[in-house]
């Protein structure tokens, strides 16, 4: 393993080998083979052991919800296809919920939460079960201005799951 740098001498992946040997210790054939797990596949990861370092878990009805839909997410391929930064697509938002009182609107992109990059629904969700509800998180938004993406970000007090569904009625 170990870091696999770029020219610049930043980390763009991470080197793994697969060693394996069979035969007796006289006759030994060997298979080696390297590669590398790309940092874009690893960086969720590396947020989601720092927030769990610094936090529990917590139970479903303490955990805070944010009252987003969010249908597809914005990978690197529809990033580049369509100008887009890489992040949650928000299809919907709860009317009421922590991300309309915080000003956040159908067709933003969540791009960080609570300063740590988050690329797919799975990640946020990942994240957010750390977070009670009533607990304020800076949140990094793509929103559209003309035909390109500008960055803000906003506080969003989180919510509990019987608000969001009693709002959600």
């Amino acid at each position: 393993g170990g870091a696999l740098l770029n020219a610049k001498g930043e980390v763009i992946g991470i080197n793994v080998a697969k060693y394996s040997s069979s035969g007796s210790s006289t006759s030994a054939s060997v298979e080696g083979m390297g590669f590398a797990i790309p940092i874009t596949s690893v960086k969720s990861i590396i947020s989601d052991l720092e927030t769990k370092k610094t936090r529990e878990k917590l139970a479903e009805d303490e955990q805070g919800y944010l009252g987003i839909v969010s249908k597809y997410d914005v990978t690197s391929d529809i990033s580049e296809a369509y100008s887009m930064p890489t992040g949650i697509y928000i299809y919907e938002i709860t009317k009421g919920g922590p991300a309309d009182k915080a000003g956040i609107q159908s067709g933003d992109i969540i791009t960080k939460f609570d300063g740590q990059q988050v690329d797919t629904m799975e990640a946020l969700q990942s994240l957010i079960q750390y977070y009670k509800a009533g607990e304020k998180v800076k949140v990094t938004i793509a929103y559209a201005d003309g035909r390109e993406y500008k960055e803000k970000e906003v506080t969003v007090t989180l919510t509990d799951k019987s608000t969001i569904e009693n709002l959600q009625k």
